[in-house]
């Protein structure tokens, strides 16, 4: 029959820690956050509940209150008041998201991406 003697080795010890499933923490984590120059307030994204475009005066705040839960580290994404065929807007020194991540890294002390 199948099997005679049941191996136990990977059952305590060392080697179970390296075969083990993934595991995931709050220090995995990353936050996306959306930076829309052309609105006034928060528009939540009708695809994903939950998840909201926020204008250039309100990501600090939304930045820090996600630092507070314990995630450490958001990704921007910008959404540019203009765009062209070039995608100029994003790698001139006037976009948002570029604009948004050296004082958000000043002010927040946490991992952008």
């Amino acid at each position: 029959m199948f099997p005679d003697v049941r191996l136990r080795r990977l059952r305590k010890g060392k080697i179970r820690n390296l075969v083990r499933e993934t595991t995931l923490s709050v220090d995995d984590l990353v936050q996306p956050i959306f930076v829309d120059e052309t609105i006034d307030s928060p528009v939540e994204f009708s695809s994903m509940p939950g998840i909201y475009k926020f204008p250039l005066s309100d990501v600090a705040k939304e930045a820090k209150e996600i630092a507070e839960l314990g995630i450490p580290a958001v990704i921007l994404f910008g959404v540019p008041a203009f765009k062209d065929a070039e995608g100029s807007s994003s790698w001139g020194k006037l976009m948002s998201s570029r604009r948004l991540s050296g004082g958000l890294r000043l002010i927040l002390e946490m991992n952008l991406l």
